[in-house]
C-alpha cells in the first residue's frame, strides 16, 4: 500500500525514516510504503552497515 505525502508527514515512523536516510543507514526513500514490512534482506544489510559503520 502506497501512502502519499499527506499520510507520510504524520506517520509515526517518517522521523526514524528520515534519521535512517540522512545518516546514510538506508539508501533508497521508502518513505511512501512505511507501513510495509522490511525483508529480512534489508535487515541483514542494514545491521552490516552499521556493524561495519558504512554510510
Amino acid at each position: 500500500m502506497d501512502l502519499s505525502k499527506k499520510q507520510t508527514d504524520g506517520h509515526w515512523a517518517k522521523k526514524a525514516h528520515d534519521e535512517l536516510l540522512n545518516s546514510g543507514v538506508i539508501n533508497t526513500d521508502h518513505s511512501h510504503e512505511l507501513d510495509e514490512p522490511i525483508s529480512r534482506a534489508e535487515v541483514i544489510s542494514i545491521a552490516n552497515r552499521i556493524r561495519k559503520g558504512e554510510k
